[in-house]
């Protein structure tokens, strides 16, 4: 089963997202920021996709991203940010931490189900 972990620090953002994600097979899991997130790791199955909001406290999602690449089983693992921001200047940020999707809130399934088409991870239909 493919497996993906939701960072957003928005709890319905966080609902909506898992729902979809469970209705078209993936095992998700949930973290509030990139700290969480970072300490779930040491325990979960390696896992499939990560779809991380930018602006969270403590470890935002750039910085998740940073950290993530240096962890030798997440070094390719796509990412998927999930966010209000769309300048340009972002997106080159955060291309080479990995992310191969941007997604603008307020969130739309259709959004995300093109972006996992994308990636490989979901049969287009």
């Amino acid at each position: 089963m493919k497996t993906v972990m939701i960072i957003d620090d928005s709890k319905p953002i966080r609902i909506q997202i898992k729902a979809f994600m469970d209705k078209v097979g993936f095992e998700s899991f949930v973290a509030i920021n990139g700290s969480d997130a970072l300490s779930q790791l040491e325990t979960l199955p390696n896992l499939s996709l990560f779809i991380v909001d930018v602006n969270m406290p403590i470890i935002d999602g750039f910085e998740f991203c940073r950290i993530l690449r240096k962890n030798s089983n997440y070094a390719s693992t796509p990412v998927i940010m999930v966010t209000t921001e769309n300048p340009s200047e972002m997106i080159d940020i955060a291309r080479p931490l990995g992310v191969r999707a941007w997604i603008l809130k307020p969130f739309e399934t259709p959004n995300l189900k093109k972006a996992l088409e994308m990636l490989g991870l979901l049969n287009q239909n």
